[in-house]
């Protein structure tokens, strides 16, 4: 007699659920500005929430597996740096500068052009600044997961629970 093997699929869906919530929510707390309008504040806030996503692969085990994923620089928006820390690399800065709509200021105050020596000096006097100061951290995922893992294993019981019944009610039918 072949039992049939126990799917998770009421499960799975409840996971899934779990997970865009968290992604939206994640993109959501990104958007949210300290000078209190909508929107990302910069290019690359916009390219990290774009790039929030999850991936849930379900085994023939029955066992799941969820991971959250996000550009590259997540880790810094979503902790900050700390004081004294190593100074961020100035590329990076420089794309930053090239790509924000920002207008730099000579040590007079004035307004200049973009140039590259203009932007190389600006790019070391900001990763200097951050080296010196920090940045603080924005908790824009953790913040999103914790507030929706609190409700998660309550849906996560119940879903299971509906889908261990459905195995037993085929498993016990197929004895007859």
């Amino acid at each position: 007699m072949a039992f049939k093997k126990l799917q998770l699929k009421e499960t799975e869906k409840s996971f899934r659920k779990f997970a865009d919530k968290v992604v939206e929510r994640a993109k959501s707390n990104l958007a949210k500005r300290k000078d209190g309008r909508k929107g990302p504040a910069n290019t690359k806030q916009k390219t990290l929430s774009d790039s929030i996503s999850y991936d849930l692969k379900v085994y023939k085990s029955g066992a799941l597996e969820l991971q959250f994923g996000a550009a590259e620089h997540w880790k810094y928006v979503e902790y900050g740096r700390r004081k004294g820390a190593k100074q961020p690399p100035p590329s990076a800065i420089r794309n930053w500068i090239k790509i924000k709509p920002l207008r730099l200021r000579g040590a007079d105050g004035r307004f200049i052009e973009k140039s590259e020596k203009n932007i190389n000096s600006s790019a070391y006097l900001i990763g200097r600044s951050i080296s010196k100061k920090g940045i603080k951290g924005r908790y824009f995922f953790r913040d999103a997961f914790n507030m929706h893992y609190k409700r998660l294993p309550q849906d996560i019981a119940e879903r299971y629970a509906s889908d261990v019944a459905k195995f037993l009610r085929h498993t016990t039918s197929t004895m007859k």
